[in-house]
């Protein structure tokens, strides 16, 4: 639903890209302002243009994307099996800080959060709308968790979660280690081969997890 959104924002503010789709695009670990424009320069737009001549088409997207989820509340709203207890567990554990990383604009991300309530796990993180690279996302992240906590976090101490080998590889660009959770498109084998710390196959085994974060940052 937030490629739509994106593809109508983008259709919208910038009509001669109504030939073109973000669904073109390769998504997996990319940043939705790099994406944009992407679209652009395939529409023959200046793909160049300044950040904020971009805001208008994110903040039309969380707008229609909203609209939606409120048009559809006979739609599932509970999100992957296991999350809501493990992010319980990791929030009352002192030895953990949470902070969110996505390459999701961070107005569809506010309310993908709050529908799947999942919101008041994370007070600070970083979004797709506000840098163009994957790894600058992850540094953005680590920098505002140590503002909003206080402290400093030993990029070897930090564990980097995603279903995507460039979620792997981005936080270990920035000294982070990595655990693959198989809930995507890519299989534990293939999270594995690509430098992951530790795998998983999902997150139903809250105890699991746990030791692995443990393990990997080492802390275990």
């Amino acid at each position: 639903m937030h490629l739509d959104a994106i593809d109508y924002s983008v259709h919208t503010l910038f009509p001669a890209c109504s030939g073109v789709s973000v669904r073109q695009i390769e998504f997996d670990g990319r940043v939705q302002r790099r994406m944009v424009r992407e679209l652009l320069a395939r529409a023959g737009l200046d793909g160049s243009i300044p950040p904020e001549e971009l805001e208008p088409a994110f903040a039309v997207a969380g707008e229609r994307y909203a609209r939606h989820w409120e048009e559809r509340n006979d739609m599932v709203r509970d999100p992957l099996p296991g999350v809501h207890a493990l992010l319980e567990r990791l929030a009352d554990d002192d030895r953990f800080a949470l902070a969110i990383i996505t390459g999701t604009a961070s107005r569809i991300a506010e309310v993908k959060l709050r529908h799947h309530r999942l919101d008041r796990f994370f007070p600070t993180g970083a979004f797709g709308d506000e840098v163009e690279d994957r790894v600058e996302l992850v540094r953005l992240a680590i920098s505002r968790a140590e503002r909003h906590y206080g402290t400093s976090f030993p990029p070897g101490r930090i564990a980097a979660l995603g279903d995507t080998p460039h979620d792997i590889a981005c936080g270990h660009a920035c000294g982070t280690t990595g655990l693959g959770i198989a809930t995507g498109r890519h299989s534990v084998e293939t999270l594995a081969a690509s430098g992951a710390d530790a795998v998983v196959p999902d997150l139903t085994d809250t105890g699991a997890v746990v030791r692995a974060l443990l393990r990997i940052t080492g802390e275990g």
